[in-house]
């Protein structure tokens, strides 16, 4: 895909108002290396070790917050384990895995549960030796070698009948889906002169093909020159107001250089860019019932500057206290404006801590 010039932009940008919330410091053997969020329930509720209970510097939180099982954040680990975390962002549980470090994590998008206690996401997560695992709680669903290569990206879909699948990405190009016990298919990706494209980012998103109707489609960003990361959204208005499928999703990609690019209506134009490489990006929703409102771009990158972006422009940029290794995103509970940036971070000197900021849309 070619790159294009972006049109001009109209309309007043959204600004936003970023705050720490919360910060958790980790001990220094636990070496986080990828976080997913929602409703899980931990291993045991209990820690592995009494002397890894974090400290958090936001004074004593409540552990009545949340029964002592529940947790809103999973973390995958360099040791293979996963960690789990309460709405206090406190350590409530671990489960330990025989097997690599974590590559990535995701939650499945569908609940199941044998019972009431039981209820929560599942969790989805590929370690360095090519395993995938499906989790619920503290059972271990399905356990299966896929690769001897790295599963470096997980995207859970819903199809039209309702069933759960998810798109891997690994890192010698492969693009495959999977469902608990069975894979349903894989291809190898190339690039010209039968090069194996190395996998990044998967996404999968609903686009209207020249008649109107959606069709899902399974995105991949490769490295080098091409794509890195991937995004969903509605992020430029359309000129044309004839237009009545000017309401599609739109798809933000962001480049190792920090360039963000936007596909549109099966067209790619440039939107704008960061100073550093984004290794993570997120969508914060507009306010759909304002007259012309888009959504912005939540930008993690290679730096201690998380960047917010919107209409193609950067409108804020919130300082980090460490260096980002793992981030995920979720809805701020009691306050329907603001969702949470939840992140690992790293100090110079190899501690890493738990640090959650809330983002909140400017009146």
């Amino acid at each position: 895909m070619g790159r294009d010039t972006r049109s001009d932009v109209t309309g007043t940008p959204i600004r936003y108002v970023l705050e720490v919330i919360a910060r958790t410091e980790l001990a220094q053997d636990l070496l986080i290396s990828a976080i997913a969020t929602g409703e899980f329930r931990s291993s045991d509720g209990a820690l592995r070790d009494p002397a890894q209970r974090p400290s958090s510097s936001f004074g004593a939180a409540s552990r009545e917050a949340l029964p002592s099982a529940a947790a809103i954040v999973a973390a995958g680990t360099e040791s293979g384990d996963i960690l789990f975390f309460d709405a206090n962002y406190e350590l409530v549980g671990t489960l330990e895995i025989k097997g690599g470090a974590i590559q990535c994590i995701a939650r499945l998008r569908q609940q199941t549960a044998t019972n009431d206690s039981d209820r929560g996401q599942q969790l989805v997560a590929s370690d360095s030796g090519g395993i995938v695992t499906f989790y619920s709680g503290k059972q271990v669903l399905s356990r299966r070698k896929l690769t001897d290569s790295v599963v470096c990206s997980i995207e859970p879909v819903i199809d039209r009948t309702g069933q759960e699948f998810c798109i891997l990405g690994e890192l010698d190009g492969v693009l495959s889906a999977v469902r608990m016990h069975d894979q349903m298919w894989r291809v190898q990706l190339r690039r010209s002169g039968a090069t194996a494209a190395m996998i990044n980012t998967v996404a999968s998103v609903r686009l209207p093909d020249a008649y109107g109707l959606e069709t899902e489609y399974a995105l991949a960003a490769t490295e080098g020159r091409f794509v890195y990361l991937l995004c969903s959204g509605f992020f430029l208005e359309k000129t044309d107001a004839t237009d009545r499928r000017d309401r599609r999703t739109q798809v933000a990609m962001a480049g190792d250089a920090g360039e963000i690019f936007l596909l549109d209506n099966y067209q790619v134009q440039y939107l704008g860019r960061v100073p550093y490489a984004v290794t993570h990006m997120f969508l914060l929703d507009a306010d759909k019932s304002k007259q012309g409102s888009v959504d912005s771009l939540l930008c993690v990158t290679k730096s201690r500057n998380v960047y917010i972006v919107n209409r193609g422009g950067i409108v804020e940029v919130f300082r980090l206290e460490g260096w980002p290794v793992a981030a995920d995103v979720h809805a701020s509970k009691g306050d329907s404006g603001s969702l949470e940036l939840v992140l690992a971070l790293q100090s110079d000197n190899g501690q890493q801590s738990i640090h959650a900021v809330r983002v909140t849309a400017r009146d």
